[in-house]
C-alpha cells in the first residue's frame, strides 16, 4: 500500500527533472521564440437577409478574351469595357430586385414568374459603387474598380553595323528590339525614315503608321527586328539612318519609341 503513494512521488520528481530543461528554454535570454504566420481573414460581404444566392457572369472585351468566367460576390475588380450579369437567388418570392449606382443609373432585374430569381445586365466602362434593392430593403454599398488598359512596351536593345568584307565592304545595318503587351500584340515593326546623303538610298520613305507586322492573338512578347544593306560605296561620312519602334495591341493602342539616328 506504500509502494503506491512512492512511485506517484517519484514519478513526478522524473517529470520535473525533465522538464526542467524545457522550463529553463523558455525564459531568460535563451527563451526559444517560433514564428507564426497570422492569415487575414476577408470578411464576409453584408448582403440583405433576402438573398440567397449570387451568380455573377463576368464577360470580359473581345480584346481581352471570348470566355465567360463567374463570380459569386458583389464587389469585384473589372477590365474597362467588361459586361456583367447578374443573376441573384431570394430566399422568398419578391416583387421587385432592382441595382442602384451612384452614377444616376439603375438597372431593374427581371424575375422569374416564382419571384425568387432574377437577372440583368450592365457594361463597365469606368469605377462605380452601387446598391441591391429588393423590395423596399437597399444594400451596403458594393464597389467595381475597374482595370485600364496599358499601351504596349517597346524597348531598342541594340544596333549593330557590319562591314562584309567578302560582299565589297557593304554594310549590314541591323536594329533590334521588343515590344511587349498585358493582353497581346496585333503588330509590331521597326519604321525605317529616309537615308540622309546616302547615294541611290534604298531605303524610301517608311513613315506609314501601319504595321506590316501582324500577330496572331495571344502574342504578348515580341522581337522587333530589321536589317538594313547598304553598298559601302554608297555611304558619306555625313550620312545618317533614323528610325523607330512601333507597336499596337488588341485594345487599339500604340506606343512609338523616340526616333534614333546612327551614322554609318
Amino acid at each position: 500500500m506504500v509502494a503506491l503513494p512512492v512511485m506517484i512521488l517519484l514519478g513526478t520528481v522524473v517529470y520535473l527533472y525533465l522538464n526542467k530543461g524545457n522550463a529553463a528554454a523558455l525564459s531568460g535570454n535563451n527563451a526559444v521564440t517560433h514564428d507564426v504566420a497570422f492569415c487575414a481573414v476577408e470578411k464576409p460581404e453584408q448582403w440583405l437577409p433576402g438573398i440567397r444566392s449570387l451568380s455573377l457572369a463576368i464577360k470580359p472585351p473581345l480584346y481581352i478574351s471570348t470566355d465567360e468566367r463567374r463570380w459569386n460576390k458583389f464587389n469585384l475588380s473589372v477590365d474597362a469595357g467588361t459586361q456583367l450579369a447578374w443573376h441573384i437567388f431570394t430566399r422568398q418570392p419578391v416583387k421587385g430586385v432592382a441595382l442602384v449606382f451612384d452614377d444616376g443609373s439603375n438597372v431593374k432585374l427581371n424575375g422569374s414568374p416564382d419571384g425568387k430569381y432574377w437577372n440583368g445586365g450592365k457594361t463597365i466602362n469606368s469605377p462605380v459603387t452601387y446598391r441591391v434593392r429588393v423590395g423596399r430593403q437597399l444594400s451596403a454599398a458594393y464597389a467595381i474598380k475597374v482595370i485600364r488598359d496599358m499601351p504596349p512596351v517597346i524597348h531598342l536593345k541594340n544596333v549593330a553595323i557590319i562591314r562584309n568584307r567578302k560582299k565589297s565592304d557593304s554594310l549590314s545595318i541591323k536594329i533590334n528590339g521588343v515590344a511587349a503587351d498585358d493582353y497581346g500584340l496585333t503588330n509590331a515593326r521597326v519604321v525605317l525614315l529616309t537615308l540622309n546623303n546616302v547615294k541611290d538610298s534604298p531605303v524610301s520613305g517608311d513613315s506609314s503608321v501601319a504595321p506590316d507586322k501582324s500577330l496572331g492573338r495571344g502574342v504578348t512578347r515580341h522581337s522587333l527586328q530589321r536589317v538594313v544593306m547598304l553598298p559601302a560605296n554608297a555611304v558619306q561620312p555625313d550620312s545618317k539612318l533614323s528610325f523607330y519602334l512601333l507597336a499596337r495591341d488588341t485594345y487599339g493602342h500604340y506606343s512609338r519609341s523616340a526616333t534614333y539616328t546612327i551614322h554609318p
